[in-house]
């Protein structure tokens, strides 16, 4: 059986606190031996990506928002 990535991510954060801790505790340390991440790849695809989102700002598909607008909202939500 073959469980998604969304399911187990959803069933990760339904645990205690401490369950959650210590399965985080597990994942980072299954990451000590991986192979290192390809710099060259990751900085290739984060360029990709800042042009993408250019694009979209500058063809009017998404609305830019001040920051201070943005953390207004926040703080009047906690409310």
């Amino acid at each position: 059986m073959t469980v998604g990535t969304g399911t187990v991510e959803e069933l990760a954060l339904d645990l205690d606190p401490k369950r959650r801790a210590r399965l985080a505790g597990l994942l980072i340390g299954s990451l000590e031996n991986a192979e290192p991440a390809d710099e060259v790849e990751i900085e290739r695809l984060w360029l990709r990506e800042a042009e993408y989102r250019c694009r979209r700002i500058d063809t009017g598909k998404v609305e830019l928002i001040p920051a201070q607008d943005v953390l207004d909202s926040l703080r009047n939500r906690s409310r």
